[in-house]
């Protein structure tokens, strides 16, 4: 019993110390950018209106994106693995730089350098591999095949506050605006969601843009005191 006992304590050591690591947490306001490099060498951008809780130990270091969008550049180090988890699913790297967010319905990745293993949450949901230079979204517990992307319409982005977007629908960009208003987005019209917009798109005067695309696609801007609501005039 007593050598059970010292089996059990030896094969739970890790987890217990993991445990024992000290949680240290980050979280922006709307509009906010901010910069953190971890104690570990990996720096991290958090969007506004985001959150993420992150775990350094000794044999594998571990964030958790509660809310909104980050950009990882992780320091390299095979003998602690490194994992951003959200409510629906995983990335998991050793090296790399990648952007990772929480939009309406989909968990977003953009790999600009290393290779990434994502993964669902969901029991069957087989895990991809995304190379560099590719996007992929997880949308209602299934990964979509990878897409080629074009890097350069990322690099100083939302980070600069710009959001280059191509045919994209209207729910998803209010989802991505969000981040950066200070009120929330309400859309009476469901219809509205469906609308494509495309274009490089300033994002830190949010009431601005909504005009400004209001008077593209025909649909009305209402500002009260608690929200932007969006409907047809």
């Amino acid at each position: 019993c007593a050598a059970l006992v010292a089996g059990a304590c030896v094969l739970a050591w890790p987890q217990v110390r993991f445990w024992m690591t000290p949680e240290q947490t980050y979280a922006t306001r709307p509009g906010q950018i901010l910069r953190v490099t971890l104690a570990d060498g990996s720096r991290l951008v958090l969007n506004g209106r985001s959150r993420l809780s992150v775990r350094l130990a000794p044999d594998r270091r571990e964030v958790r994106l509660e809310a909104g969008e980050a950009l990882f550049d992780v320091y390299h180090d095979a003998a602690r693995p490194f994992s951003v988890a959200s409510a629906e699913g995983t990335v998991n790297v050793l090296g790399t730089r990648f952007d990772l967010a929480r939009n309406a319905g989909s968990l977003d990745l953009v790999v600009e350098r290393g290779l990434v293993r994502f993964a669902g949450n969901q029991p069957g949901v087989n895990a991809v591999d995304v190379a560099a230079a590719h996007r992929a979204s997880l949308v209602d517990g299934r990964i979509a095949p990878p897409e080629r992307i074009a890097l350069q319409d990322y690099e100083g982005d939302w980070r600069e506050g710009w959001l280059q977007v191509s045919d994209m629908p209207l729910g998803a960009l209010v989802a991505r605006l969000q981040r950066w208003s200070a009120k929330p987005i309400e859309v009476d019209d469901p219809a509205l969601l469906r609308v494509r917009v495309a274009g490089r798109l300033r994002l830190d005067d949010p009431a601005q843009l909504l005009e400004n695309l209001g008077v593209l696609h025909g649909f009305a801007v209402r500002t009260t005191s608690r929200a932007y609501v969006l409907d047809r005039p």
